[in-house]
């Protein structure tokens, strides 16, 4: 008994279902046809008036077919379903000779499909041969940018094409690529697509050559990448058919190293949550056939998706320079990769145009964020200037007694101080009388040092506290771990700050260190800072903070790398320190008693001087002395003094 076939309505209905359940579903609506012969409709990835999905039906006792993703090339066979078969014909369906029957015809379909695409290969080869070369002017490639590359323009008198030939391992054209002056591209019809690819440079290659290959998808992408690098460039027809052509190549010229260019499809992982390019060449990568693979980066998903796109975006210089540093980067050593990806590069044309968020200020304009060196003498009034600072901070409003300052949480190591010395400063000071919560400071005596836990403590501290803006360590003498006496001084000094300055950096926050200073120097101000170069050259900030004995008013020098070298003029009020301003705009009271008093006379002596506002005379000796090195006065004879004519 003879299976009878199911109508055509049937047919269309059930092949329907089954290319929806394999993902291969059309975008719009299409009748079925079951004539033996491909056709070609629109998949959802498809842009507009690509044609991907492709389908044969055809019957011979019973209803066989196939459909396939032409990007992917995954092809899939079906066969009308047995369900709904009687027990006889059921029996007939399950025999071996008709299921090997099916087999046989759809061999035999295979077969036809083989013969037609070489006879449309010969077509193709024919027409592109034919063809004259493609100019520089095609619409095309003056919209990509690029030359022509051996692509040809076929020409019927109605409309111009560009011809790109798709060509084997062996260098034969099986097909065409053809792009139309609007845009549009099409394959010729019927040819053969699997392991086809264009390329420029290859033919330059020997079998046992060692150069490197890039590859990529697409004709205007391989092209632009060859422009900018000179390096023998192959194109996929779709990125698909990277891990084949990858394949092709790898076994072809087995000495030579792949790196794939792949397109960056942001858009597409936004909105559908995978990357075709970059997915495929990580594909390619995991399996051994490639080197590494680099792709393009952009802004916005608006930008593009190739390395066309980015050329066009940024220039051709700009491009070259990127894409070849890439290459190099894919091309090294996994352990020198990792010393690499490592490492803070940048390209000094990004770094012109990267937007970079303000400094942040602990104190504005006057303690940034990171790592502060507060140095000064012994008994100079650091851990003074220190703790105002501290609560200041703490609880808002001013320091300095003119900065404004934001509320945060502050920690205070303390560790040459007792916990009743710090409760005298705080209560008996400037702070006494003010009835703000001081919950915010926090105070430490005694802890491990650095190197034992010291550093950890800070850390854990600070991640437990968000709104942390200051940390102060008084002193580094007392938190560091001590010189071993066996290496280089400045290692281990440079070592030790870097250490502290690393809490900075990850926490976002300021961190002032106290520090000493050496006695007895001259020259550069930063060289008076105790111990070696090291200190100073692994800090951010560096502070220097003068006074003399029995005096009120001090020098804060000021430098760094993110801020204004500066010299600040400081009052030592009460509890803390105040500021009295820039040190260029300050004239202290004993310069401008000089000053005044040569204005009304030619010149002036020590003693007329301390005679006239009741100084003694040493100090008015010793007032001139000093406003004479500055230069701003002159000694104009024997124990007089006046001011530099114009």
């Amino acid at each position: 008994m003879a299976i009878l076939l199911p109508d055509d309505a049937e047919i269309q209905r059930l092949f329907l279902d089954f290319l929806d359940k394999n993902n291969l579903a059309p975008v719009k609506s299409i009748i079925i046809k079951i004539d033996g012969r491909i056709h070609r409709y629109q998949l959802n990835d498809d842009k507009n008036g690509q044609t991907s999905g492709a389908y044969c039906v055809y019957t011979d006792k019973w209803p066989i077919g196939w459909a396939m993703d032409w990007h992917t090339r995954n092809k899939i066979n079906w066969h009308f379903p047995s369900d709904g078969l009687n027990p006889e014909q059921k029996k007939e369906f399950d025999d071996p000779a008709f299921k090997a029957h099916l087999d046989d015809v759809r061999k035999k379909k295979e077969l036809e499909l083989k013969h037609k695409q070489a006879e449309a290969s010969a077509k193709a080869r024919a027409q592109f041969d034919n063809c004259t070369p493609a100019p520089e002017d095609f619409p095309y490639l003056q919209l990509k940018q690029v030359f022509p590359y051996g692509t040809r323009l076929f020409d019927n008198g109605q409309e111009r094409i560009l011809t790109i030939p798709l060509r084997d391992i062996n260098g034969i054209v099986q097909s065409v690529q053809r792009i139309f002056q609007n845009g549009d591209k099409r394959f010729f019809p019927e040819a053969p697509l699997d392991g086809l690819f264009w390329s420029v440079g290859l033919d330059t290659l020997k079998k046992d050559s060692q150069a490197v290959i890039l590859l990529g998808e697409g004709f205007a992408t391989m092209a632009k990448v060859y422009e900018l690098t000179g390096k023998p460039s192959v194109a996929s027809i779709t990125c698909h058919k990277l891990p084949e052509i990858a394949q092709i190549l790898h076994d072809t010229f087995p000495l030579c190293k792949i790196v794939i260019t792949a397109d960056n499809d942001k858009a597409t992982e936004i909105n559908r949550g995978f990357n075709p390019g970059i997915d495929a060449a990580t594909l390619c990568k995991n399996s051994g056939l490639v080197a590494d693979f680099i792709f393009p980066t952009f802004n916005s998903p608006d930008d593009g998706t190739d390395w066309d796109d980015f050329a066009i975006l940024h220039g051709d210089n700009y491009a070259r320079n990127f894409i070849n540093d890439k290459i190099s980067f894919a091309l090294v050593p996994d352990n020198i990769k990792s010393i690499i990806q490592k490492s803070v590069i940048v390209n000094a044309q990004d770094l012109r145009s990267t937007v970079f968020p303000p400094i942040k200020w602990a104190v504005d304009g006057f303690l940034p964020e990171g790592l502060s060196i507060l140095a000064g003498g012994p008994k100079v009034g650091k851990s003074i200037l220190a703790l105002h600072l501290a609560v200041g901070v703490a609880i808002g409003g001013c320091v300095l007694g003119k900065i404004p300052v934001q509320k945060g949480r502050v920690l205070y190591l303390a560790l040459e101080d007792t916990l009743r010395r710090l409760q005298d400063r705080i209560n008996n000071g400037a702070f006494g009388d003010c009835d703000d919560d001081l919950s915010n400071l926090t105070l430490i005596t005694q802890t491990a040092r650095q190197h034992v836990g010291g550093t950890d403590l800070i850390n854990f501290w600070l991640s437990a506290h968000k709104d942390a803006r200051l940390v102060i360590i008084d002193t580094l003498q007392m938190f560091r771990k001590q010189l071993s006496g066996k290496g280089s001084m400045y290692s281990e000094d440079y070592e030790t700050v870097s250490n502290i300055k690393s809490i900075a950096d990850n926490h976002h926050v300021a961190v002032v260190l106290l520090h000493h200073l050496k006695k007895g120097m001259e020259g550069d101000w930063l060289s008076e800072i105790s111990g070696s170069q090291g200190i100073a050259g692994a800090a951010d900030t560096i502070f220097s903070l003068k006074r003399e004995r029995n005096s009120v008013m001090g020098t804060l020098r000021r430098t760094g790398r993110d801020v204004e070298e500066k010299d600040f003029i400081m009052k030592l009020d009460g509890f803390g320190w105040v500021l009295q301003g820039d040190a260029d705009d300050f004239i202290p009271e004993w310069k401008k008693q000089i000053l005044d008093f040569l204005k009304e006379n030619i010149s002036v002596t020590p003693m007329q001087l301390a005679d006239f506002y009741g100084l003694d005379a040493k100090t008015a000796q010793k007032n001139l002395q000093r406003l004479a090195k500055e230069g701003q006065i002159l000694k104009t004879g024997y124990g007089t003094y006046g001011l530099p004519e114009e």
